[in-house]
């Protein structure tokens, strides 16, 4: 029995390599299909509250600027930096669409992002090849980590960061470590070009100035490349603010400084980056700290850098996943870079110590059938493998807030409170009117820890400016922090399942 063992083991470790490449081939191919049949999901979320993120962009359609205060209806928070949205927003009017069209704008978001993904795979694979691995073996790392991406790079500004920040680690590497004088100035101008982007197209690029002027200032030797990168830097931050802020530097300032500030929550980092990340990925997690770490003391120079960026970004992740809504997106980066870590140590193990090094493959594919199942629930596969395209819910919904718009024709001023978000359309047909339609930050976070002066907010509770309440026929109370209750209202219709509520008395002048 213990031969018949280890001839079995042996016949494994011979042909990880190749189960390796079935396994992630199998795994990739079946992640692509998800994400083409995700585009067309009837679904207003697949990940990360994409309705928020939807929501902005159908306001900018609609021909409102991108960013509104938080204090004043709909009491809006639009969290993330300005390129995903207007992105999404430009290619939308490109094809003809306007705010009306809200699944055919859903499809542009997830179309941006599944091209983003594709663009951050690339990435990989040439940062990869930069440090010699072999083209199969980074063909095989830049498929993996497009199989590990998070359900939040599927429709959000998440999936355009994510591969602007390995873009950028790409530009340093092909700039600094070439040791060809005549790119210096290209190099600093490109490297600082890509940082500046991933850091309008989300704030937690603000790790990238930090993680390169670090190593350009202590560990590269050339303070020169230090000070040309800030130049440009501060020059590219300058005009793309120019070029995509034309509101008052206070409303920027409250959205996107103010709007993500949402406090410490230890419990949702427990079970949003613990429970779903850490603990699950530990295989993944543990050697590749621990590579990038021998990386960054004993390798010179690609390496070094790759290794310094890996635990900057990590560490980076790990203090920002601290407030409240973070997931294991904060992560995604890392994940990408630890795929390369591991698989470049093993490669350079296969000749001095092949046993460790076909132990670690070994490790590797344990670990892949350890995450798949994590990954099908991530992956919204269970709503997307083998099912047709169901409008239903979409049609019901189109059909509630048509006549909610009836209703509004006369008094245009009024607002609608619908007491679903990320599960619902309903706010995304009444872009217009809609109030609270991030309804996650106001009631898990802005509203109870006051955030904002939402002093007009309890008024229009009140005065009847919420002319209209929307509910589902099963629920008795609209759950929100503020006092709107539905014994204010009166219901006047109800129709596919939805119960149309009316506020009683006439609104205060």
């Amino acid at each position: 029995m213990v031969q018949v063992l280890h001839n079995l083991y042996q016949k494994i470790i011979q042909h990880t390599y190749l189960l390796i490449w079935i396994l992630v081939g199998v795994l990739g191919l079946a992640t692509l299909y998800v994400r083409i049949k995700v585009i067309f999901l009837v679904n207003p979320d697949v990940g990360g509250i994409e309705n928020n993120v939807i929501y902005s962009v159908l306001r900018v359609l609609a021909g409102y600027p991108l960013y509104q205060n938080p204090e004043q209806a709909p009491y809006a928070i639009t969290q993330y930096s300005p390129i995903y949205y207007y992105l999404v927003a430009g290619v939308s009017k490109l094809t003809g669409l306007t705010s009306d069209a809200v699944y055919e704008v859903y499809i542009v978001g997830r179309c941006v992002s599944l091209l983003a993904n594709f663009f951050y795979a690339w990435g990989i694979l040439l940062l990869a090849r930069r440090i010699q691995l072999p083209t199969p073996v980074s063909v095989l790392i830049s498929i993996l980590a497009f199989t590990l991406l998070p359900p939040q790079s599927y429709g959000r500004p998440d999936s355009l960061y994510s591969a602007f920040v390995i873009w950028t680690i790409w530009a340093v590497l092909r700039w600094n470590v070439s040791g060809v004088s005549k790119r210096v100035n290209y190099g600093s101008v490109l490297t600082a070009l890509l940082a500046s982007i991933a850091l309008f197209s989300k704030q937690s690029a603000l790790c990238l100035p930090i993680i390169v002027g670090g190593y350009l200032l202590f560990f590269s030797g050339k303070p020169l490349h230090f000070f040309l990168f800030l130049s440009w830097f501060t020059l590219f931050l300058g005009m793309l603010y120019v070029s995509l802020f034309h509101q008052e530097a206070t409303i920027i300032y409250t959205n996107v400084i103010r709007g993500v500030n949402n406090g410490i929550d230890l419990g949702n980092f427990r079970y949003n980056l613990v429970d779903h990340y850490l603990r699950p990925f530990s295989w993944l997690v543990v050697p590749a700290l621990a590579i990038s770490i021998r990386y960054i003391v004993y390798e010179r120079p690609e390496r070094q850098f790759i290794g310094l960026a890996t635990l900057g970004i990590f560490l980076f992740a790990l203090a920002t996943g601290l407030k409240w809504g973070s997931a294991l997106n904060y992560f995604t980066e890392f994940t990408g870079l630890s795929c390369l870590l591991v698989a470049d140590a093993l490669w350079q193990l296969r000749h001095a110590q092949s046993d460790w090094a076909n132990v670690g493959r070994l490790g590797i594919l344990l670990g892949l059938v350890w995450v798949i199942p994590i990954n099908a629930m991530n992956f919204n596969w269970g709503r997307t493998f083998g099912k047709p395209v169901d409008m239903t819910l979409y049609r019901h919904e189109q059909t509630v807030a048509q006549y909610v718009r009836n209703e509004l024709k006369h008094h245009p001023e009024y607002l609608v409170y619908s007491t679903l978000y990320n599960s619902s359309y309903l706010n995304a047909f009444l872009v217009r009117n809609c109030i609270v339609p991030q309804q996650d930050l106001i009631i898990g976070s802005a509203y109870p820890l006051r955030s904002f002066d939402y002093t007009d907010l309890n008024k229009a509770a009140q005065d009847g400016r919420i002319q209209f309440v929307v509910s589902r026929d099963s629920e008795k109370e609209a759950p929100l922090s503020p006092p709107i209750f539905l014994h204010n209202y009166e219901p006047i219709k109800s129709l596919e399942g939805y119960t149309v509520y009316k506020f009683k008395s006439a609104p205060t002048p």
